[in-house]
């Protein structure tokens, strides 16, 4: 009996074994149990004849027939899954776009441009998932992430969409009391909030001076250091699409306008395909503009 009368069910199950490396995470993929994955496997391997993986309790590896079959076999599982793609969605972009992206440039940023991708893509509905963690989009079956900074993608894409722009912002409030610092400098004389993570408080770069910053408070989460920031508790660095709607309104005041500040470079990440599906290359397209484009406003 030939590989083509092998119901493609299971040449797929066995390919996604290979990639991933498990069952479990091959019936993630395929939105189906461990054991029916590793069932539909000892199959394809009773129709052939052959052993195609050697299986362990940490791990999946191919056999040399494996191997053969997987060489072979990822081509049509991927020709098929992407012409079913593009069948689906030969009539535009369409269909459920899967999207993760950390929680202040999501919030701040990414959900205010979503309306106008919509209204441009009416055909695409959309899950987003807001999260300071590393997100697998493999594992964790999302179309496109956001990534602040470098991060090791591995295979996947990475479209640089540009950098963060940073202020040195305090309220009025706290400027009248303690004064309003005239240089990068003068900033260590006075109450600052910097960003913290894992017990480890962000130096601040304004311009080509760094300065190591002490303060009463610091935070994991920009949306907690602007409202210290606003009680007049001290002064900030936020990214510009946090402050910026706080300092138009006059609760803030930008500090060191002469001083361009810049922050970690923003990037769209998606799993690397021959044939991108029109859904996530609309998205992509999208932010490449949009994020360009709001860097030049704020």
């Amino acid at each position: 009996m030939t590989i083509l009368q092998e119901p493609l069910t299971g040449l797929a199950a066995f390919v996604h074994a290979v990639e991933t490396g498990s069952f479990s995470a091959a019936g993630r993929l395929l939105g189906a149990s461990p054991s029916a994955v590793s069932k539909v496997v000892a199959k394809l391997e009773s129709r052939l004849g052959v052993r195609l993986l050697q299986r362990t309790t940490r791990a999946l590896h191919p056999t040399a027939e494996g191997l053969w079959l997987y060489e072979r076999g990822q081509r049509i599982v991927t020709e098929l899954a992407e012409t079913e793609v593009a069948l689906r969605e030969a009539h535009g972009p369409r269909g459920l776009l899967r999207i993760t992206a950390p929680v202040d440039l999501g919030r701040h940023w990414l959900t205010k441009q979503l309306p106008k991708f919509f209204a441009q893509y009416p055909e695409i509905t959309c899950e987003l998932s807001l999260t300071d963690r590393f997100v697998d989009l493999v594992d964790d079956r999302f179309d496109v992430a956001l990534r602040m900074g470098e991060a090791a993608d591995g295979p996947l894409i990475r479209r640089k969409l540009g950098p963060t722009r940073t202020s040195i912002c305090a309220a009025p409030r706290y400027l009248r009391r303690r004064g309003t610092p005239r240089h990068p400098k003068d900033l260590a004389a006075h109450d600052c909030l910097p960003y913290a993570r894992d017990g480890k408080r962000q130096t601040w770069t304004v311009g080509n001076v760094t300065v190591s910053v002490t303060g009463p408070f610091a935070a994991d989460n920009c949306d907690a250091l602007l409202a210290m920031a606003l009680s007049g508790a001290g002064v900030v660095l936020l990214p510009r699409i946090v402050a910026a709607p706080d300092v138009g309104a006059g609760r803030l005041r930008a500090l060191f306008p002469k001083y361009p500040s810049y922050g970690p470079n923003v990037y769209a990440v998606y799993p690397e395909q021959r044939h991108l599906s029109p859904r996530v290359r609309a998205f992509v397209d999208f932010l490449a503009t949009e994020y360009p484009r709001s860097l030049d406003v704020l």
